[in-house]
């Protein structure tokens, strides 16, 4: 049975999920990195490390005890009515089951009670399933945002709550 709860950005089973996520992307991405010089790899890199204290709300989806998804948002570095969406992983076996879809719209929901105009979020170029689900959801392409733009293939998406 899948339930989904708000947890603390630095719970284990977070970071678990968050190390699945590193592993699948970098796999991806890893040969794009490899031949950047190395001060743009190191802000390739850089742009995506978050802070746990501007995380705003955390979700960690469960089937019965196991985690299999997670998502998270924080306001932007942008502006107070900007919120980013950071994180958003489903585990291979739970995949096409509409999970990150329904993490997404609670997501959205936290934050335009919270004051939210705007959702942001960074993708890669490489994940069609992503883009599918962001697009799905009213999410347009946009310029990079801070403290994106240095990553091979990235792309940045916007909404209008």
């Amino acid at each position: 049975m899948l339930t989904t709860l708000t947890v603390d950005w630095t719970d284990p089973r977070v970071a678990e999920l968050h190390a699945g996520l590193s592993a699948e992307t970098g796999a991806m991405y890893r040969t794009r990195l490899a031949k950047l010089p190395r001060p743009e790899r190191e802000a390739a890199l850089g742009s995506l490390a978050i802070d746990p204290a501007v995380i705003e709300t955390t979700l960690l989806t469960l089937d019965d005890d196991v985690p299999v998804a997670t998502a998270a948002v924080r306001r932007s570095v942008a502006s107070e009515t900007e919120w980013d969406v950071k994180r958003v992983f489903v585990v291979q076996s739970h995949r096409g089951q509409g999970i990150s879809r329904a993490l997404m719209v609670e997501l959205e929901e936290h934050a335009r009670t919270h004051g939210a105009k705007t959702m942001v979020l960074q993708t890669g170029n490489l994940q069609a399933p992503a883009i599918g689900l962001y697009t799905s959801l009213g999410y347009e392409p946009c310029e990079a945002y801070p403290p994106y733009g240095f990553y091979p293939g990235e792309l940045t998406f916007r909404k209008v709550l």
